[in-house]
């Protein structure tokens, strides 16, 4: 799974994972910037501090397919880089600048060994992950593009009468491919929904 949340009231408590994120290595990265490849082997997870970061897979004639686009407050990686495999897919940057958190896989091996019941609390972001996973699916097959662009405002707090770059920090074309639209397709539905 490719990123996971972690809610303000669990960044401030001091379970053992939220320690190993104030104790990990913090990068700024600018736009275009790629974190890792999916042959790479999983040996860090990312938990993003500010900017917007795309997980993306490959088709077999080199067509991107967006799967995520992961903001403020999300994990990257956080299962797979314990697993001593390739990530399986690709992340960059995409907003002008990011600031991540590195978490090296053996820092989450080490307080799972220390602290088991950090588990739960990774599986618990799994699920979270997993349930927005199903409804990118269902929303994908069951919405139109207009019904798709107005789930993602609903969902991120947008207001039209606000300026896209400081809400989405990154270019509308990504989130219409996200929502599988093409450019003009999301543009008619954000006019759409604004009149």
């Amino acid at each position: 799974m490719a990123h996971q949340e972690v809610s303000q009231a669990t960044r401030e408590e001091t379970s053992p994972l939220t320690q190993c994120i104030n104790d990990s290595t913090t990068i700024q990265v600018n736009k275009g910037e790629i974190l890792f490849w999916p042959e790479d082997v999983a040996n860090s997870a990312y938990y993003v501090n500010s900017g917007v970061i795309k997980i993306c897979r490959y088709t077999e004639d080199g067509q991107e397919v967006i799967v995520d686009l992961v903001r403020v407050g999300q994990f990257i990686a956080l299962e797979s880089c314990m697993s001593d495999e390739p990530y399986g897919y690709c992340a960059e940057t995409v907003s002008s600048n990011a600031s991540l958190s590195v978490i090296k896989g053996q820092c989450i091996k080490k307080i799972i060994a220390q602290s088991p019941d950090v588990v739960g609390e990774i599986l618990k972001l799994s699920n979270k992950h997993l349930e927005r996973m199903f409804d990118q699916v269902e929303m994908l097959k069951s919405q139109s593009g207009t019904q798709r662009v107005a789930s993602l405002f609903a969902k991120t707090g947008f207001d039209q009468s606000k300026n896209w770059g400081d809400h989405f920090q990154c270019d509308k074309h990504l989130y219409a491919k996200f929502l599988g639209l093409q450019p003009e397709s999301f543009s008619r539905s954000m006019r759409k929904l604004a009149s």
